[in-house]
């Protein structure tokens, strides 16, 4: 009889470890796979308040009369929208909702104080850094030029708060195939790795967001692709031409990272220090307090009342600051 029938039971686990091994460089298998049913209702992600009293002049996409914050983001999803400014009160205005292409990034350089609006994005926890690229209608996606597997691509992926990048739509793969292209030159075909894999079910591709790839009706397959001629060749890359391709799960390539829209913000005082402006650092740390200011929209004076507690806030740190940098040299000088 052969020895491996009689030790089955250790032969078993060998088989189970490899596979779990396998399986954990392949890509992630923990989360319940998504009915088509569930993608096309899935809830609309929120728009978080960034900053109070401040207008954002990224491009404008959209413009409407919204009754309330929630009808203003409805029309921002129909938009396709990333981020809005939004005035509470409305007044007299023709448009209080303006729907943005992109939002800010972490700097709010093209933020500036506005005594009706208010700065809401999709991205808030945190503040997108300035080394991502908006795609207007996709998301924000960062690209790490680095060269790794798959598996290590998602878990670097996770750890910067995203997943591997959906390419379900034309909009998406030619708007990151864009971003491909930036890793070589014109005429050299460059390939990223993305959220797509068969890793489960030969031939069954789901997305990093377990989406089955069937529940979309677009598809971007280079020529001859997707191959099965090997058994390993289950992870997806897109390539500088707009396609996408199979390869080796082991294989190492760079790899695009779709952030996930998430909030509310955290109050992050260090990094209200770090913007230049004034007034924008004073609204930054009175941030907190707005809560207290949402029902009283009506009143005029509430960017100024903001403004003045964020004043405040500042002056009593820097008086702290200035207090306790004293007081260390004066303990330098004494010693």
């Amino acid at each position: 009889m052969d020895p491996r029938i009689k030790s089955g039971g250790k032969l078993a686990f060998l088989i189970a470890g490899a596979l779990a091994a396998w399986g954990a460089c392949a890509g992630r298998s923990d989360e319940k796979l998504m009915r088509c049913a569930e993608i096309t209702k899935k809830p609309a992600t929120r728009f978080h308040l960034v900053q109070p009293c401040s207008f954002s002049r990224m491009v404008i996409v959209g413009l409407t009369r919204a009754p309330s914050l929630e009808r203003c983001a409805v029309f921002a999803h129909r938009k396709q929208g990333l981020a809005i400014n939004y005035n509470q009160a409305g007044n007299d205005m023709a448009s209080n909702c303006l729907v943005l292409d992109c939002p800010e990034y972490d700097t709010l350089l093209s933020l500036q104080p506005h005594s009706s609006f208010d700065y809401y994005s999709l991205y808030s926890r945190p503040i997108p850094e300035e080394n991502t690229t908006c795609i207007p209608g996709v998301g924000m996606v960062y690209l790490h030029r680095g060269k790794v597997n798959y598996s290590e691509a998602e878990d670097l992926c996770e750890n910067k708060g995203g997943r591997l990048a959906s390419v379900v739509s034309e909009s998406r793969t030619n708007g990151l195939s864009r971003l491909v292209a930036t890793l070589g030159t014109q005429n050299k075909l460059t390939v990223a790795y993305v959220g797509l894999a068969d890793t489960k079910v030969e031939g069954q591709f789901i997305s990093s967001k377990n989406e089955p790839l069937r529940c979309f009706p677009y598809r971007a397959w280079a020529p001859s692709e997707p191959r099965h001629k090997k058994s390993r060749e289950d992870c997806a890359v897109i390539d500088s031409r707009n396609s996408w391709r199979v390869v080796d799960c082991k294989s190492k390539h760079p790899f695009l990272c779709e952030l996930t829209p998430s909030g509310p913000l955290q109050d992050d005082v260090q990094a209200c220090y770090r913007l230049a402006d004034i007034k924008m650092k004073a609204m930054c740390l009175a941030r907190a307090n707005y809560s207290e200011f949402l029902s009283t929209t009506e009143n005029p004076d509430r960017c100024q009342e903001l403004e003045a507690i964020g004043m405040a806030n500042l002056n009593r740190t820097l008086s702290a600051e200035g207090s306790l940098h004293n007081a260390t040299m004066g303990t330098q000088g004494a010693t």
